[in-house]
């Protein structure tokens, strides 16, 4: 088989048009790894804050409900004063999502974590009816808002009502 006749200019530009390609391929894959490794790093970032306000939130909602537990009536009234009002930046896990009464709905928050034998909800959370059903049953859950109502629940001995600002 006879091949064409090529000039070496032809091949000189041939060879340099595949290294361009082959270099910007390199550039490439380079840029993907680091912002690979970039979204790697703020993923471990927002897990470690995660766990650290999981941890913060425990102590500190355990901290409040044996505090209650263990007052008494005038003790519990002190208590409620203290922190009506008070904000709280914690998290839990999705314990249900349940309508009260007719467009009132809340989703209740566990702060134990699920399969906890004796837990069940400790906190209300208001929702607007459009995020109903964004939640999952005991899915981890974050919220940030004003504690409106303390007092003992059903099956709580310390339940809260969070007053959340929806955006």
């Amino acid at each position: 088989m006879k091949l064409p006749k090529v000039g070496m200019a032809s091949v000189v530009v041939t060879v340099v048009i595949l290294l361009l390609i082959l270099l910007s391929a390199s550039e490439q894959a380079q840029n993907i790894e680091a912002r690979s490794l970039a979204e790697n790093a703020a993923e471990v970032r927002r897990q470690q804050q995660d766990t650290t306000i999981r941890h913060q939130t425990q102590a500190e909602y355990a901290a409040l409900r044996d505090r209650w537990k263990e007052a008494t009536k005038a003790q519990q009234e002190a208590i409620k004063e203290q922190v009506l009002g008070q904000m709280v930046d914690w998290s839990g896990w999705v314990h249900d999502v349940v309508e009260l009464s007719a467009g009132q709905w809340v989703v209740w928050i566990d702060m134990d974590p699920p399969g906890d034998h004796f837990s069940t909800w400790d906190v209300e959370v208001p929702i607007p009816r459009d995020r109903r059903l964004m939640f999952r049953k005991d899915g981890p859950v974050r919220f940030r808002g004003v504690i409106t109502n303390i007092g003992q629940g059903i099956f709580s001995d310390c339940s809260l009502e969070v007053k959340v600002a929806w955006n």
